[in-house]
């Protein structure tokens, strides 16, 4: 473990210098040559993630390539037990942006400062490497007076003058020595970023020259050339003014205020072509003499410049960005062209695929999200627009679903199972009541939230000060309801929209209620919650995302439905869940539609990876292990594909092959206990009912039963193979659990049906013990009862089980002998083993870990002698997540009427 008073081969760690997505940074002392050098260390998390490390050797290769005075050097790319490092130049003083937080700098020194920026850029290209994230916190100043352009980390080689094969950026993060942690730093950073960057158009070789212009334009004048309050202030000054170029001090030479016009002109085409030419001035200008007063201050306009203002004044485009961009109140901008801001989720935090997991602030100025550390704790990140970093909130291990209180300055999430509550800017997180199995929640006015505690019934309503929670609707049994969920208030702060399941042929119905009110009218039919933004509701109709006018007063749709270019129709694990978020004033959020990757690994039951092996693009769930050990049945889903089919893992040839064609969605494989059968869960029309097909993929599909209930997951056929436990959700006693005899004409019946939701059955090898979940107690723990009779009750778990509402990531096995007895712990990421002794009268150890589970991992599956794990896992991909941010979009659909 790397340290300060550590060593790393032959270096003496000294102490930190700063740390980024990509890489730490240490200083550290080479004592064969007595000089300080910079380590940077790939994080041990990312080691194993072969695109990881690709970027990594592509930094050290493209460091190399620059070997001048005026770039930080790379002393050599190194490697102790498994874990790369680059030797770095250490490169001692200040930032310029450092120094420019004392004011400008003496037109001399501005100019030899950036003469040296501009050789080193200059070399940089001559390299074919453009830089991309050109400012003054990655230049350093030496004590000697020296200059270094630090952190070509975004840099991609190849990128030759006017190439177009760079629109592909690099997502790695900057890092500047001697900085503080910042995460997710803007690829460009607003203040410094081109016109065509802003347009997310490629780049090449000018877009440094446009950058390196803001930074000789700020050691002049002291201050960036463009600033603003909020980022359609900021870019719209990008794109359409021009600088103050009375700003610039009386004492700068003509040559240098023409050679920044030509630095910033927006039109690329128009612009200076090669940095080595800036260079060149710069170093005459040194012996020019200074400008008169009335030069100063002429303004930049020309033909060009009016040119320009014209082309930023047309524009209606995406920008691009990562979570670093300074925005704020984008929601106060009500006109104007449609803006579309593609950010990007900080490059070492998982964030949650889930669309629940992610909320912009009612006032527009805030995000909150779901993420996972390298830890592997799923936590709230806060991400103030305003800001260039996203922290992580304390005390909100375990979160989910998480939703705004009205004045932005609260959040209620899910945890533990338990709503919760905390301030922004507080330290401790409240508990308000207990939430098992939730799904989704909203604050109102009057300090009223409306939830859905479990995943069936109506919603229920609170304070958000605490209280016993009371029913805030009424299911409509004549409709067949069985849930609602996924409510948000509309303007008024008491009306709120919802979800109401299954409805009729699988389409739900949106409606708007009060809380404790009569039912309300159906607003919409639709896959998923509507959520209102701007006078419009947006929601998932067949597949498209589409827009429909909505009178928040009359509660009446108006005119037909708009498809919405630039969303996208996203689901998750949460039937009825939306698919965006949107701020009071009609910003629009959302996750940008990916197609996950994901590899099996096989563990050892000490967490010890054995072997892994790559699976098709998609989301890969539910694996479950044939009887001999040699097959895995299990379900791929990838994002925008209307089926989900279920697919055969051979795990000794190494193959995957398609089982199910006929249906949108299966899932749930179980094996009949001769390996020649599957069961699975369909959806059709009449919802999810009970299949079974043969293993090899031959023949069709054949419904075992017509069984009650809408929503049916198979779980385990008993060990003498006569009976299926299925899961069924039920609205009335919400999940329980229900068997159905495999001989013909067999009718199924509820085994476990109560007011609590039970889950994961698994009876054990004997036949005698039935195990599962429960949230009897207010949170799900495990509990073992006497099978069939149910007349002998253990509770095996006082620390909880996996929490309720991940489908994945859910286990409840026994070993093939009976002696044990596996599920996962109450973080839903620690598996747990409990020694059991067989028979008629059982007994249970305490439960004990046995590993953590990797970051990523979706779904397990344990063999029946206990010995091995197998997980579905999520790749880590070398691009970020990202979020569309979308402003003024509702302009596009009025033009289209």
């Amino acid at each position: 473990m790397i340290g300060t008073g550590s060593r790393l081969g032959p270096y003496e760690v000294i102490g930190p210098l700063g740390a980024g997505g990509m890489g730490e940074v240490w200083r550290a002392r080479d004592p064969r040559l007595g000089r300080d050098v910079a380590i940077k260390m790939l994080p041990a998390a990312f080691a194993r993630d072969p695109d990881r490390v690709a970027r990594f050797e592509r930094e050290a290769k493209l460091l190399a390539s620059l070997n001048h005075p005026n770039v930080g050097a790379i002393l050599g790319l190194e490697e102790v037990d498994g874990q790369r490092y680059l030797v770095l130049e250490f490169v001692d003083g200040e930032t310029l942006a450092q120094r420019l937080k004392r004011g400008a700098l003496p037109v001399d020194e501005a100019i030899e400062v950036c003469r040296q920026i501009a050789a080193g850029v200059e070399a940089a290209h001559e390299s074919g490497v453009v830089h991309r994230d050109l400012k003054p916190g990655n230049v350093m100043l030496t004590p000697s007076g020296g200059v270094k352009v630090l952190d070509f980390g975004l840099a991609k080689g190849g990128a030759g003058h006017g190439s177009s094969g760079d629109v592909a950026l690099s997502a790695s993060p900057t890092m500047t020595y001697g900085a503080a942690t910042v995460e997710g730093l803007i690829l460009g950073t607003a203040a410094y970023m081109s016109p065509e960057q802003a347009r997310g158009r490629a780049v090449d070789r000018r877009t440094d020259i446009w950058s390196f212009g803001c930074v000789l334009y700020e050691c002049l004048a002291g201050r960036p050339v463009h600033e603003g309050e909020t980022v359609s202030d900021l870019v719209a000054r990008i794109l359409e003014r021009e600088p103050d170029w009375s700003a610039l001090p009386a004492a700068t030479p003509s040559s240098v205020r023409d050679l920044l016009r030509r630095c910033l002109v927006k039109d690329q085409r128009e612009r200076l072509r090669d940095i080595g030419e800036a260079r060149i001035v710069l170093g005459r200008a040194l012996h020019e003499p200074a400008s008169t007063p009335a030069a100063a201050a002429t303004p930049g306009a020309g033909a060009n410049g009016r040119r320009a203002v014209l082309i930023g004044a047309a524009i209606a485009v995406g920008i691009i960005g990562v979570l670093g961009v300074s925005l704020v109140r984008l929601a106060s901008v009500a006109h104007g062209p449609a803006w579309r801001l593609s950010v990007l989720a900080p490059d070492d935090v998982d964030v949650s695929p889930e669309v629940p997991d992610l909320v912009i602030s009612p006032d527009g100025t805030k995000i909150v999200f779901v993420g996972s550390d390298t830890s592997g704790t799923a936590h709230l990140w806060l991400r103030p627009l305003a800001s260039e970093s996203a922290r992580m909130l304390p005390g909100t291990d375990g979160a989910r679903i998480p939703f705004w209180s009205p004045d932005s300055r609260e959040i209620a999430f899910f945890s533990q199972g338990s709503l919760k509550r905390i301030a922004i800017d507080g330290e401790d997180a409240v508990r308000i009541c207990p939430a098992a199995n939730p799904r989704g929640g909203a604050w109102g006015r009057g300090s009223v939230i409306v939830f859905a505690p479990t995943a069936s019934g109506p919603l229920m309503q609170v304070n958000a000060a605490g209280g016993e929670p009371r029913a805030a609707t009424t299911l409509d049994t004549t409709r067949g309801e069985t849930a609602h969920r996924f409510p948000s208030f509309l303007p008024d702060g008491r009306h709120f929209l919802y979800v109401a399941l299954p409805g009729k042929n699988n389409v739900l119905d949106g409606r708007v209620a009060v809380p404790g009110g009569p039912p309300g009218p159906i607003v919409c039919a639709s896959l998923n919650a509507p959520v209102y933004a701007a006078g419009w509701l947006v929601f998932n109709q067949q597949g498209t995302v589409v827009a429909q006018r909505f009178d928040p007063r009359s509660f009446r749709t108006q005119g037909p439905p708009r498809a919405v270019h630039g969303f996208f129709d996203v689901s998750g694990q949460y039937s009825g869940s939306p698919i965006v978020t949107a701020s009071s004033g009609g910003l629009v959020l959302q996750r940008e539609l990916e197609k996950p990757q994901t590899h099996l690994e096989i563990l050892d039951r000490s967490g010890r990876p054995l072997s892994t092996m790559d699976l098709p693009p998609g989301a890969w769930t539910d694996p479950r292990l044939s009887p001999d050990g040699t097959h895995l049945a299990a379900s791929r889903y990838v994002p925008g594909d209307p089926v989900a089919p279920l697919w055969m893992i051979d795990l000794v040839r190494r193959t995957t092959t398609r089982l199910t064609f006929e249906g949108p969605f299966q899932t749930a494989p179980v094996w009949t206990t001769d390996g020649r059968r599957i069961i699975y869960g369909a959806d059709g029309s009449g919802g999810r009912n009970l299949f079974w097909r043969r293993a090899d993929g031959s023949g069709s599909e054949t419904m075992l039963a017509d069984v009650p209930n809408l929503f049916n997951d198979p779980q385990q056929i008993t060990p003498d193979g006569h009976t299926l436990l299925y899961r069924s959700l039920s609205g009335e006693t919400g999940e329980d659990i229900w068997q159905l005899p495999l001989q013909e004409g067999g009718k199924p019946r509820a085994l476990m049906a109560t007011q609590f939701n039970e889950l994961d059955p698994a009876v054990s090898p004997d036949g005698r013990w039935l195990a599962y979940r429960s949230d009897e107690s207010g949170r799900y723990e495990m509990y073992v009862q006497s099978y069939p009779a149910l007349d002998r009750k253990l509770r095996v778990t006082s620390a909880g089980a996996t929490p309720g509402g991940n489908t994945s990531l859910a286990l409840t096995r026994w070993r093939a002998d009976g002696r044990e007895l596996f599920f996962l712990g109450g973080d839903g990421q620690t598996l747990m083993a409990v020694d059991v002794t067989p028979g008629e009268d059982l007994r249970l150890g305490e439960p004990h870990p046995l590993f953590k589970l990797p970051r990523g991992a979706l779904d397990i599956e344990m063999s029946p002698d206990g010995q091995r794990v197998i997980l579905c896992v999520r790749t880590r991909s070398s691009e970020r997540t990202v979020f569309n941010l979308a402003m003024n979009w509702n302009q596009e659909l009025e033009a289209r009427r």
